[in-house]
């Protein structure tokens, strides 16, 4: 669910998954559910059933934090498709929440990067794309590619 609440040790949470402050400046509705929320954080209703250990919590953000394998190896996009509409650091970033997006004309779109030496990979994961073809190109300079 987008919104969830624990009872944590002495004390309880609520996760709510979007950033309705962010969203509640075009979409109203949000800032309703944003209010209620805090109202409802307030009141003796907030008593969650579910308990989940301080331990758990801390593992779950740990891993959903991680950074990219990529920018950990030091990689850093060096060429991308002119006429991007996000910048081709988000392909890598290890965040589910941002993209790069590019348009799909004269032959497709493409992003380099450079590991900065010589690496070796294990595989490629691509997520949320909708990508009909996929190729990858490995080469020691620029040229090769």
């Amino acid at each position: 669910g987008y919104i969830f609440e624990y009872k944590v040790g002495q004390g309880r949470l609520l996760v709510c998954m979007p950033d309705l402050p962010l969203l509640s400046k075009k979409v109203p509705a949000a800032g309703q559910l944003y209010s209620s929320l805090l109202k409802y954080m307030n009141t003796k209703d907030f008593n969650p059933t579910t308990a989940v250990k301080v331990q758990d919590l801390e593992d779950a953000f740990e891993f959903i934090s991680q950074t990219s394998k990529l920018i950990d190896m030091g990689a850093k996009p060096r060429k991308t498709h002119h006429g991007s509409l996000r910048l081709p650091k988000r392909a890598i970033d290890g965040n589910p929440g941002t993209c790069w997006i590019a348009p799909m004309k004269n032959g497709g779109a493409f992003v380099i990067l450079d590991l900065g030496s010589t690496q070796s990979l294990q595989g490629i994961r691509v997520d949320n794309t909708n990508m009909k073809q996929m190729s990858v190109s490995m080469g020691d300079s620029m040229t090769e590619l």
